[in-house]
Formats: structure tokens, C-alpha cells, sequence
């Protein structure tokens, strides 16, 4: 992921090291100011350019770590699949025809991987982005099969039909607006946040034109993840408000809750297997359970294990087959497995550990990189890191994450 420099400076320079907050901040509704897109800014497409290519990958087979005390052995195999240098591969979304779809923000690309877990080969197609530079993050596939994405340089919701190839991009009523994170909502609209303009953003797939944007109550909160809750309402993390958000789909009314843990950078949320919300916070080093009827937080999870570095930065949530909330740390290079009931965490060392990757200008994750270790003390040393970013699983089962500073996409399969 990336955000303006200024927003990660703030972020994540500052509270590295938060304190444990016992008592939460009462939450107060707020109406969200709406803006509709009506300027004319149709959505335009071009000519489709897609190119076919072979990843050959590696395997290397690696033995699980926690700190629970637990003798259960979970073995599993890593597959990297290298990318050319400046790819910058960031989020990840699973489609139904056990494909993964990819934005490749380095490379201006939408990947398609035919993922299988069979082979050391994989097939993938890569869709240019018609507009330049314009740094795509966030993905998410809609039940008709159609792929839309956040442009965050160009400031645009992109919509990719797969069957024909064809792009179209439609621009936000906020010049500035830095969309990240975007999902399908429960109205079936296209729901994404704007993290340089601090805005929900929603665009109606009949109507595309006219996006609708509501002004988060927190100034300069940087929105980033957006996910539907179990109660069908829009639930967002703010990295600079420190807070978990709720947006009303139909009152467009907000309510915010600061995380548990002070200046705590929350970047992901998910509704896990049991029906709460859960939270990475990657300055904190936790991850927050929020229970939604009850709303608060009911739980402050630490990934502490530091087995590589005295950092874990815990980054993208999804659930996995298997009932357990799966996660990357970027800063740990661990892919890890959290059981929400026993709050068990067991880790898995990607074989990939560099800290000479691709750093591009205001790239969130490698300026996370740098603002932690320079918060660390003299004697302390981030620990080597191909940077675990997104992560989705396929159809077999099997985990793809993108590894942002090493240019890869690669899976992992449990023994």
C-alpha cells in the first residue's frame, strides 16, 4: 500500500512504542457530508492491452513458530514467484473461477494469476491501466466476475471487464482524493476510501458517473481498509485517526472508536469466523478483536514473537478455510495464523529477507520501513524483510501473499 509521505511521517513516526489504553473513547454519531460527482467526468476506456506471462518459482519448505507453549508441528512450503524490479505488487482479491487478481502499483497493472498449488509455474495475465502512473492498491472482484480497483496516483475507481480486457476509469469528485482500500458493499455499489482527502467514497455499478463521497468525522484520518460488517454497515480503519469506523449505507451516518492501544496505525479489518471485527495495528504490533453488538473492543492481541527483528508490523487480515484468521507482518516477514479462539498465533518465516528492495517515492510500506527502524533505539535493528503486503487465498486452499519490497507474489501450502 502507499499514502501520501506526510500521512505516513505523522502515522507511524510518532507512537511506535504506544501504551495500552483501559478505558475506550466514547463514540458520538456524526452525519457524514455527502458529495455526488456530477461534474462531467464519464468514466472513458481504451483499447484493451493485456500481456500473458510464465512465473517459475522455488520451493522451500519451513516448520511454523509460536510462543504459546503449544507441541503442535505445522509444516508448510513456500513457492516465490519473482517479478520484475519495480513491479511493487500491493493488495489481493480472490475470485470464484480460482484466479487471484492482483495491483501491481509499481508496474500500472492489474494481474490475473491462475493459481494452482500443483506446479512451480503459474500463469499470469496483466491488464494495463490506461492512465499513467496511477498506482493501483486496492482490488476487489464483484459477483458478476467484473474486477474494480483504486487508482491512488490517479485519483480514479477502476473497472476491469476480464472476459474483453477492457479498462475504464472513473475519477473521483475530490481532485486529491488518494483511493486505497474498496470492496463490494451490501447495497452492491462499490464502497472505497480516499486517504488523502479523508472520505468513503461510493460509486453505484449502473450509475458509475455520479460517485458519492462522505467526510469522515475525524480530520486527516487517512482511511485505508474498508470491509461490510456483520450488521451491513461499512466498517474502515483510520492509520492517522487511530480509529475503527462505521459508516451507515443508507443514513450516511459515522461512528468512530479509538483502538485500544494509543497511536496504534490500524491498516486492516475484517469480520472473522466469529462474527466480530478484527484489526492489524501495524504501529502496535496487535491485532484488536471489536465486538460489534456490543461496541468496543474486547481484545488487544500482541505479535511480540520477535523471531526476526524486534518489529512484526501486522498488515492484511482474511479468513481462511480453516476457521483461523491468516495475516502478513511486513516487518517480520512472517506469514502467520491466528486462532480467534484460543488467541493462539503460529508463524511462518518467508525465505526472502531483504532490505535493499524496491523504495519508490511515498511508498506507504516502504516508508513504514524506514520511520521504524529510525524510532528504534541505537542498539536495535529491524530485522531483514521481503515485505508480506496483501494477501488472498485460492479455491485449493493454498495462501498467495504479494511480497512488496522483493517484487514477488508468492504461496504458501500447509504440509
Amino acid at each position: 500500500m502507499k499514502i501520501a509521505r506526510s500521512s505516513v511521517q505523522n502515522a507511524l513516526a510518532s507512537g511506535l512504542f504506544p501504551v495500552l489504553l483501559l478505558v475506550l473513547v466514547t463514540a458520538v454519531p456524526a452525519i457524514g457530508q455527502r458529495t455526488t460527482n456530477n461534474l462531467n467526468t464519464s468514466g472513458g476506456s481504451t483499447s484493451p492491452t493485456v500481456q500473458q506471462v510464465t512465473l517459475s518459482g522455488s520451493d522451500r519448505e519451513v516448520t511454523a513458530t509460536t510462543t504459546s507453549g503449544s507441541l503442535t508441528v505445522v509444516t508448510a512450503t513456500f513457492t516465490e514467484f519473482s517479478m520484475p524490479k519495480g513491479t511493487v505488487p500491493q493488495l489481493m482479491a480472490s475470485a470464484s473461477d480460482g484466479t487471484i487478481y492482483q495491483a501491481l502499483g509499481g508496474a500500472n497493472k492489474i494481474a490475473q494469476i491462475s493459481a494452482s498449488a500443483a506446479t512451480n509455474s503459474v500463469s499470469v495475465k496483466q491488464f494495463s491501466i490506461p492512465t499513467a502512473n496511477s498506482f493501483p492498491v486496492g482490488v476487489a472482484v464483484a459477483a458478476d466476475g467484473v474486477v474494480w480497483f483504486a487508482e491512488q496516483n490517479a485519483h480514479q475507481i477502476g473497472r476491469l471487464d476480464p472476459k474483453s480486457g477492457e479498462i475504464t476509469e472513473y475519477k473521483t469528485p475530490t481532485e486529491n482524493s488518494g483511493p486505497v482500500g474498496i470492496t463490494v458493499g451490501p447495497d452492491g455499489a462499490i464502497w472505497f476510501t480516499e486517504a488523502f482527502a479523508g472520505k468513503i467514497g461510493r460509486l453505484d455499478p449502473e450509475k458509475p458517473d455520479n460517485i458519492e463521497e462522505f467526510t469522515i468525522p475525524t480530520p486527516s484520518s487517512a482511511p485505508l481498509y474498508i470491509t461490510t460488517g456483520p450488521d451491513g454497515a461499512l466498517w474502515y480503519v483510520g492509520v492517522r485517526s487511530h480509529k475503527l469506523g462505521r459508516l451507515d449505507p443508507s443514513s450516511h451516518a459515522f461512528v468512530e472508536y479509538s483502538t485500544p492501544t494509543s497511536k496504534a496505525g490500524p491498516t486492516s479489518v475484517i469480520t472473522g469466523p466469529d462474527g466480530a471485527l478484527w484489526i492489524s495495528q501495524l504501529n502496535a504490533d496487535k491485532i484488536a478483536r471489536f465486538d460489534v453488538r456490543a461496541r468496543r473492543f474486547t481484545d488487544d492481541i500482541p505479535v511480540n514473537s520477535q523471531k526476526n527483528g524486534p518489529r512484526a508490523g501486522p498488515g492484511i487480515l482474511v479468513n481462511g478455510p480453516d476457521g483461523n484468521i491468516w495475516f502478513t507482518e511486513m516487518l517480520g516477514n512472517q506469514i502467520a495464523r491466528l486462532n480467534p479462539t484460543t488467541r493462539e498465533i503460529f508463524e511462518f518465516s518467508v525465505p526472502t529477507a531483504t532490505l535493499t528492495g524496491e523504495i519508490g517515492p511515498a511508498d506507504t510500506a516502504s516508508e513504514a520501513l524506514i520511520e521504524a527502524q529510525s524510532a528504534l533505539g541505537a542498539d536495535q535493528k529491524l530485522g531483514a524483510t521481503a515485505g508480506p503486503g496483501g494477501l488472498a487465498f485460492n479455491s485449493d486452499g493454498s495462501i498467495w501473499y504479494s511480497a512488496i519490497f522483493a517484487n514477488q507474489v508468492s504461496r504458501l501450502r500447509l504440509k
